[in-house]
């Protein structure tokens, strides 16, 4: 009788082993991990194009006072960077025209340097102050894009630095 009870297969325990439960929460950990590593480098790339948006928007607001004041629509504008450093308004007869990175989708973005005078261009599209403005991000202070005008021709270039 013992030996029929130890030949008789016995019905199989319900559950998990607790190598199975292991191997499951390793693959769950390595996969999560997998994931967020990407994202660190998608986030800095993503603040990156944060502030190459906002150079751009920067630059092509810089250049259209200067055609503005080239073919006598208006030589009376005039660019200010905004006091807490996070966007900048051009001053027209019509009033403010402010730009905030923000509204632009590029928050964390700011002026790293600026020109301090006001900045207006003559009939002839010269500028009346020179330099550079540096935008960079909070949480990316490793990248800068540098829009520099030029002393005689006011040409606007617009650099990329990591």
């Amino acid at each position: 009788m013992v030996v029929q009870q130890l030949l008789t297969p016995q019905p199989k325990a319900k559950g998990f082993l607790t190598l199975e439960v292991l191997v499951a929460a390793a693959l769950i950990a390595l996969t999560a991990n997998l994931a967020t590593v990407p994202s660190k480098a998608y986030l800095a790339q993503y603040q990156r194009l944060q502030v190459r948006t906002a150079a751009h928007r920067l630059a092509a607001d810089l250049r259209s006072m200067q055609q503005k004041a080239l073919f006598g629509l208006t030589n009376t504008d005039s660019f200010h960077v905004s006091t807490n450093g996070e966007g900048y308004y051009i001053t027209t007869k019509e009033g403010n025209n402010t730009i905030s990175f923000a509204t632009l989708g590029c928050d964390g973005v700011y002026f790293a340097q600026a020109i301090s005078n006001p900045l207006r261009y003559t009939a002839i599209g010269a500028p009346s102050a020179t330099g550079s403005f540096v935008l960079k991000h909070r949480q990316n202070a490793n990248f800068s894009c540098s829009i520099t005008i030029q002393v005689a021709s006011g040409r606007v270039d617009l650099n990329e630095n990591s």
